[in-house]
């Protein structure tokens, strides 16, 4: 095995001792003996077992494994913290509700490579989530684009995000108190002009747990609304398409009042129309208060 590995499947987790013994045995099933492999996991504050289920299984595992813990501080923290820790040229990001396909390794390292000839500093793999018929895919595949270019070509969906680690990879942003940051923060704190490689080819298959952070997204945003309004604001520094700016601004006001709502400094709307989207979002934010007041107490949202 070589000093550097090429490739360090990072998983951020917190409180999934019973899903990561799944996703280690999936990496049996996508072993691939060309790939010089680790497995970084870092434990995001968990108060389960995960430590000790971790520490069960790491002498079957069939790829090198660490694990690395922090007090609870967020995925994006986790993913900061691997990105310093980990040893690959390359990192490939697999929750811990998630798993490799068979055959997922070498997908993941020939994306890697050609992501890397191509002079790209990430990639987007398209995603394969159980029990659900229609799967989502990029419009434009095989492509190097800028995010901005990317944002533009169609709606945005969960995929697998590799990085190509080095002295320009930037991470993200922390803000204190804020639990929570969205993976596009980190692509913004990116280069403008740094390609990105988009690649229809699946290697994880994805499980959408009832208490995961997709299923709890408004809830999780709504708990760190400072972070939330100054991606949108930078999101609204980019030239989007008409729709997905509307919809960015939109978003920017929501959030500048969820931050003011919690007692907490919202960002400088600065541009004109962010100060016009300040207005704009109070509704959509006095909205997700009650809509999460009704989920709390058992009944479902309804509009109309």
């Amino acid at each position: 095995m070589l000093d550097q590995p090429f490739l360090t499947i990072v998983t951020p987790t917190r409180n999934r001792a019973h899903l990561l013994p799944r996703l280690m045995q999936s990496f049996v099933a996508a072993e691939y003996s060309g790939v010089n492999i680790e497995w970084l996991i870092v434990d995001d504050g968990s108060t389960d077992d995960t430590q000790i289920v971790v520490a069960e299984f790491a002498p079957y595992c069939p790829v090198p494994l660490r694990v690395l813990y922090q007090p609870h501080g967020g995925k994006h923290r986790a993913l900061n913290m691997a990105f310093r820790e980990a040893r690959g040229q390359w990192c490939a990001i697999i929750d811990s509700d998630d798993r490799l396909a068979p055959g997922g390794l070498r997908a993941i390292q020939e994306t890697a490579e050609a992501a890397e000839t191509r002079g790209s500093i990430g990639a987007f793999m398209a995603v394969d989530v159980l029990n659900r018929t229609t799967q989502h895919r990029f419009a434009v595949d095989d492509r190097c684009l800028t995010y901005e270019e990317l944002l533009n070509t169609g709606p945005t969906f969960d995929c697998t995000l590799m990085l190509r680690r080095g002295a320009e990879l930037r991470v993200f942003p922390e803000i204190p108190s804020e639990t929570f940051l969205a993976e596009s923060a980190l692509m913004l704190s990116q280069d403008r002009d740094s390609r990105w490689l988009t690649s229809n080819r699946s290697a994880v298959l994805v499980e959408y747990q009832a208490d995961g952070l997709s299923a709890r997204m408004l809830e999780v945003r709504m708990h760190s609304p400072v972070g939330s309004a100054r991606l949108y604001r930078a999101l609204n520094g980019l030239s989007l398409r008409p729709v997905l700016r509307a919809r960015v601004l939109a978003n920017f006001g929501r959030f500048w009042w969820h931050a003011l709502l919690a007692n907490r400094r919202p960002p400088w709307p600065g541009r004109l129309l962010c100060w016009i989207a300040v207005p704009v979002g109070l509704p959509f934010a006095l909205f997700d208060h009650w809509s999460v007041h009704r989920r709390r107490s058992g009944k479902k949202p309804s509009i109309g």
